[in-house]
């Protein structure tokens, strides 16, 4: 999906008017969120125009990326969620369409009949091999500059470790005087 280059930045405009508001003390605030929320649909819409001749989209591919480096070999659906940080019923959603295309497969836990365990096909680990070659050319390309990256990751890295999205710190967070 394209889109026509906007002339102005929608959220500097915004973030101008609510500290023309008064508001200025959450202004820098919505910015960051709306621009992390705006970046997000733009490398999602991206990636998508890359997945789709491969029979994928972002949220297929992320299962298909948990589930060849599962360290198991599978996950329980309430795994997966977890992991994507998903509702259960988009992480079945992808799962069954994952299922119906032959690149993974449901089986019952042996020790509890009600669990779940998804597991990648080989079919499934080819086509995320083959998605990972074309994905590497959209994180490669002319939007990767690796310092500004690296200072993003790590940025939104010490965000969620504070939002406790994970226990263990990282190294960033631990270096951060942020």
């Amino acid at each position: 999906m394209s889109y026509t280059k906007l002339k102005n930045d929608p959220i500097a405009r915004i973030r101008q008017k609510w500290i023309e508001q008064g508001w200025e003390d959450g202004a820098l605030g919505l910015a960051g969120i709306m621009s992390v929320s705006r970046a997000n649909q733009i490398l999602l819409n991206r990636a998508d125009v890359i997945l789709r001749p491969l029979g994928l989209n972002f949220s297929r591919y992320e299962v298909l990326m948990m589930l060849f480096f599962a360290e198991k070999g599978e996950y329980t659906m309430g795994e997966l969620g977890q992991m994507l940080q998903v509702h259960p019923a988009s992480a079945n959603n992808s799962v069954s369409r994952l299922v119906e295309q032959g690149f993974a497969q449901r089986k019952q836990a042996k020790a509890d009949g009600r669990v779940m365990l998804i597991s990648i096909l080989p079919a499934g680990a080819a086509a995320f091999e083959k998605a990972t070659e074309e994905m590497r050319v959209l994180f490669s390309g002319r939007d990767a500059n690796r310092p500004e990256a690296e200072v993003l990751v790590n940025l939104l890295t010490i965000l969620r470790y504070r939002s406790g999205d994970f226990e263990e710190a990282p190294d960033q967070v631990k270096l951060s005087r942020i």
